[in-house]
């Protein structure tokens, strides 16, 4: 028997994978509790990509020496690779009380908890691993992802580059490393690194994408569409390479392009997220030839799909702003009227998704002392996360158990988060729509900030967010009731707003942008104490990075085709014009 478990194991490493199953199931018709048979036949089917096979005959040989750390081990993997994650972390761990000083233990443990969102604990076990052995790429470029999924983009971007500096042709890091800096911003470097793992492997779908991406941040949108169509010369059915043809107008919309996307979408192959971007392509050329009733078809068809996979919680939103205007009364800024930063550096743009803000910050982006920010996180995060974590209350409540000294303390490290961005701007914007919900919590850190508020015809909004494809966030866009529902508690917050804030707004509404250009603009510039600035009314030429849903409408003059799309699905809207009520018109003055 000892003779022929040799003659498996050097099959098994010469690659006759076949002979050595069977030498290794002739052990086993003798003697069924052979763990070392098991072990090696369970390494055989972990090669051939039989992964649950694996985990079962690595698993007996595991429980039949339970002292072994190299059988725990590969049963760990053999059970990360079937998908089962939790089983894999506990074998590692069994293998880790064994052999504690085995960096690929500690490395694949950290895969494990990875792949369980559990990022702080995977980037411990990483960093123990790197301690046994600095130079491994892979546990650099491992402890760059944990360091992404704890929210430290920049920290991985240190990471991935270690990596690179380990082994220069790593093509997982440099893609890695490249789209950790589209995400910061830092197009120029990110498309730098991603045309080096193209270099490296020239059919990187992944890479072509991201490629893709950044350059249509960028405004180059030929350049863009044409690494989408080397991604559809590789892979036809590509989802995603078909959406962003069609959002990127770099061909003429054309009824055999539908076709396409249909049978694209009767495919049984095809997933849920393929779906949705299907849909939503399908939807928008089919819009472009003026099919208004077949598009509105399959913006319904995207929409549905993806109010499946996350529902909004129309209640409990209706209750945040309920609390938020229980607690931001007058008395509650009389009683902080001094407290806060009185710096001007900050400009926040608030507002409905789709209501010009990203058209509202590259104008003022346009402007020389001025620094676009994006949609910056770091408000929410703070209400969200720091307020509770501090107070042990949550938000809006939490504001009560703040001193003034902690309100300055606040304010002080935003905007040291804004200077980190932008070392010499006199403004720098954040046009999260979303930081409406937080509007007191921003005059009381910046009673001096300035706060655009872009409005545009509630119809025209709600279509237009129900029949964008947003990346992220916007759950309550997918069901017209919902859409209504958010709307009508948006307007109902930002009236109480109107009445409390010690920070006077200004209002721009979308319809009068677009057609009194020159006028609105100087209103904002006024506003936010900025002299004429000739190159804010060119903004289509300004060069920076727009990574929201309008990357492409700001690359263009203004233009007024937008004002009244929603009569185009007017037969479709009623649950959304119900859902508004008296909202359905209501601009206030």
């Amino acid at each position: 028997m000892r003779r022929v478990l040799t003659e498996a194991f050097r099959a098994q490493e010469g690659g006759r994978l076949a002979d050595a199953t069977d030498l290794c199931r002739q052990i086993l018709r003798q003697n069924p509790k052979n763990a070392e048979a098991l072990h090696l036949l369970g390494l055989v089917s972990q090669q051939t990509g039989k992964y649950a096979e694996a985990a079962r005959l690595t698993g007996r040989a595991a429980r039949l020496a339970p002292g072994n750390p190299q059988y725990q081990y590969n049963y760990g993997e053999s059970c990360r690779m079937a998908g089962r994650f939790r089983d894999a972390e506990a074998a590692f761990r069994r293998a880790l009380a064994l052999a504690p000083a085995v960096a690929d233990i500690h490395f694949n443990l950290g895969n494990a908890l990875l792949e369980q969102d559990r990022a702080q604990q995977a980037l411990t076990s990483f960093e123990r691993a790197i301690q046994l052995d600095p130079e491994d790429a892979d546990f650099q470029l491992a402890r760059g992802l944990a360091l992404e999924g704890c929210g430290r983009t920049v920290d991985a971007v240190a990471a991935y580059g270690r990596a690179i500096d380990l082994r220069p042709d790593f093509a997982a890091a440099l893609l890695n490393r490249g789209a950790a800096l589209q995400d910061l911003g830092q197009l120029e470097p990110a498309i730098a690194d991603l045309r080096r793992t193209l270099a490296i492997e020239p059919r990187s779908v992944q890479a072509l994408l991201k490629l893709g991406a950044c350059l249509q941040d960028l405004g180059e949108f030929r350049e863009a569409a044409a690494c989408f169509e080397q991604v559809l010369a590789i892979d036809p059915n590509n989802a995603r390479a078909h959406y962003n043809l069609v959002v990127n107008h770099s061909r003429s919309p054309n009824p055999s392009d539908v076709r396409a996307l249909e049978r694209l979408l009767a495919s049984r192959d095809t997933d849920v997220d393929d779906r949705i971007d299907l849909s939503f392509a399908a939807a928008k050329i089919s819009e472009d030839l003026g099919l208004y009733d077949k598009a509105f078809v399959f913006y319904r068809s995207a929409n549905e799909l993806a109010a499946r996979q996350k529902r909004w919680d129309r209640r409990a939103f209706k209750a945040g702003v309920d609390a938020g205007i229980e607690v931001f009364d007058k008395t509650l800024f009389e009683d902080n009227r001094d407290a806060g930063n009185p710096s001007e550096l900050p400009v926040f743009i608030v507002g409905m998704p789709r209501s010009g803000t990203t058209l509202v910050e590259q104008i003022l982006a346009s402007h020389e002392s001025v620094y676009g920010g994006g949609e910056l996180n770091e408000i929410s995060r703070l209400a969200t996360e720091t307020l509770p974590k501090d107070t042990g209350i949550a938000y809006p409540a939490a504001i009560r158990a703040l001193s003034r000294s902690s309100l300055t303390d606040l304010a002080r490290k935003h905007l040291e988060v804004l200077r980190k961005l932008a070392p010499n701007a006199a403004r720098v914007t954040d046009k999260m729509p979303d930081n409406f919900r937080y509007l007191g919590l921003i005059a009381l850190m910046f009673p001096r900030a300035r706060i655009i508020h872009c409005r545009r015809d509630p119809m025209d909004t709600c279509i237009s967010c129900y029949t964008q494809h947003f990346a992220t966030g916007q759950d309550f866009s997918h069901r017209l009731g919902d859409l209504g529902a958010y709307y009508r508690d948006y307007a109902r917050l930002m009236d109480h707003w109107r009445h409390v804030l010690p920070v006077q707004l200004l209002e721009i509404d979308y319809e009068t942008l677009v057609t009194e250009q020159k006028g609105e603009t100087s209103r904002i510039l006024d506003y936010c104490g900025l002299d004429w600035d000739d190159a804010c009314l060119k903004f289509f030429e300004t060069k920076r990075r727009v990574a929201t849903a309008s990357f492409e409408q700001v690359r263009r003059p203004i233009y007024t085709s937008s004002v009244g799309r929603w009569r185009r699905f007017d037969r479709h809207l009623a649950p959304l014009k119900e859902a508004l009520g008296a909202n359905i018109t209501a601009q206030p003055s």
